[in-house]
């Protein structure tokens, strides 16, 4: 059996067009997904587009679907607490917004990852380059099959960045394989580096509580969120 497979799909509403993209491993039952919504037209045509694709995800995880057994997908968001900047702020927590809510009427349970996440470049960096990867917010999405944990032992965080930095990224990188093996050597170096900041455990975040904590960052630090853990 394969280790790892593929999913592309391609929505078409009414006057917009979207497509998207999911990797999977199948060993380690995690799958990343990565999507582009073109739209023409109104602005709530967007919330279709994008009502769209979960919907196609959903399916993937569903009973008897290719992803049925796999403990949830990942993505990438931009992080609207990393910057000062309100309107940006605004719009990246409208992103968010609308990935919780159409993620909870596929009744999966979608939450931030609250520790500095960063995306590896997509290339082989020149030294000038070192430490310049974009910090993005990791999100995780987990079908309604199990029980949602709401704070992450560092093992547990520690097994998805295996998934990304050891999987996601490298894997088939480029055709010379010389290029492979700098640019893995390159990411294992990042993959170190943000697991040695992981504590002993980790939160995860609701939209209401990233919400919180990036408008709170324009007027100074704030107390972390209280998070139950029963």
């Amino acid at each position: 059996m394969a280790s790892r497979a593929s999913f592309l799909w391609r929505a078409r509403p009414s006057r917009s067009s979207s497509a998207g993209f999911i990797r999977c491993s199948l060993g380690q039952k995690l799958a990343f997904v990565a999507y582009l919504v073109a739209v023409q037209g109104l602005r709530s045509q967007s919330l279709t587009a994008s009502a769209a694709l979960l919907e196609e995800v959903a399916k993937l995880f569903a009973p008897g679907g290719d992803l049925s057994g796999h403990s949830g997908v990942l993505l990438e968001v931009e992080d609207p607490r990393k910057t000062l900047d309100p309107e940006l702020m605004r719009e990246q927590l409208a992103r968010v917004r609308l990935f919780s809510a159409l993620a909870e009427r596929e009744t999966f349970v979608l939450r931030g990852l609250d520790f500095p996440y960063r995306q590896p470049l997509l290339h082989i960096p020149r030294a000038s380059e070192q430490d310049r990867e974009i910090p993005l917010l990791l999100m995780f999405a987990q079908p309604p099959s199990t029980r949602f944990e709401r704070v992450f032992s560092r093992e547990r965080v520690e097994k998805l960045l295996d998934f990304i930095y050891g999987w996601l990224y490298p894997e088939s990188y480029s055709e010379i394989e010389e290029e492979n093996v700098e640019y893995r050597r390159y990411v294992a170096a990042l993959h170190t580096r943000i697991s040695r900041e992981l504590p002993a455990s980790l939160p995860t975040l609701d939209f209401g509580e990233i919400q919180r904590l990036s408008e709170g960052s324009l007027v100074g630090p704030q107390e972390p969120p209280t998070v139950d853990t029963r």
